[in-house]
């Protein structure tokens, strides 16, 4: 005769500490087909570890079968990525990128972030050349406003060598500028000085009389006798600044006179 406890013990199955299958109460070593999860492996189950989760659920700390959750070495086709490469991932180590818009620190190519090095198409330009760019080493100015301190070549500024065509000179020649130099002057009329020995009295008055009155251009005319005494003493001198034409003719006429008297 069976008892209600045996036949109670016969319906249900019963829960040893080895497995469980179809129950929802799951021993320590393993589960098949429940909701609670061992820590020793896990099949076709929801849970997933502490490590990694690459698309999957919750995965054990060992091994998961046929779920998509990967180990921590390699991820691919998976938005997490470790440590060593990155495969199609936005996320990029710090070893190389391939196709990604963050920059390692040794090269660009393509980007507006450029390294020290070069650039290439990039607005940036380095310390060492400028190629079509307004702002210019202090080597040579090619093309540009700004000139070096060597030479300027058909720019308002000069340098301290020489000045040509340019209205500012500078202190050893000018040429063709209205500013004049210490040295010399060019295209001024220059100052001369004539001495005739006196023969009689009003030599010098006549002699003065002649080039006033023979003189091509009366407004640069200075002529003077020496001290304004024209009959007194052995000689006459007289100092004038005129033209080159003017003077040429005048030192003519001085001749002439003198050779008359």
């Amino acid at each position: 005769m069976e008892t209600l406890g045996s036949k109670r013990e016969m319906a249900l199955p019963s829960r040893s500490s080895s497995q469980a299958i179809g129950a929802p109460t799951v021993s320590s070593s393993q589960a098949i087909g429940a909701l609670t999860l061992s820590s020793s492996q896990v099949i076709g189950a929801p849970t997933l570890s502490s490590s990694q989760a690459i698309g999957a659920l919750t995965l054990s700390s060992s091994q998961v079968i046929g779920a998509p959750t990967l180990s921590s070495s390699q991820a691919i086709g998976a938005p997490t990525v470790s440590s060593s490469q990155a495969i199609g991932a936005p996320t990029v180590s710090s070893s190389q990128v391939i196709g990604a818009p963050t920059l390692s620190s040794s090269q660009a190519i393509g980007t507006l972030t450029l390294s020290s090095s070069q650039a290439i198409g990039a607005p940036t330009v380095s310390s060492s050349q400028v190629i079509g760019a307004p702002t210019l080493s202090s080597s040579q100015a090619i093309g540009t406003l700004t000139l070096s301190s060597s030479q300027a070549i058909g720019t308002p500024t000069l340098s301290s060598s020489q000045a040509i065509g340019t209205p500012t000179l500078s202190s050893s020649q000018a040429i063709g500028a209205p500013t004049v130099s210490s040295s010399q002057a060019i295209g001024a009329p220059p100052l001369r000085n004539f001495t005739i020995p006196r023969r009689k009295r009003g030599d010098g008055k006549a002699l003065l009389d002649v080039c006033l009155k023979e003189s091509r251009d009366y407004s640069l005319i200075q002529t003077t006798l020496n001290e304004s005494r024209l009959d007194m003493g052995k000689e006459i001198s007289l100092s004038w600044q005129w033209d080159d034409v003017t003077l040429i003719h005048n030192e003519e006429l001085l001749r002439e006179f003198s050779e008359k008297r």
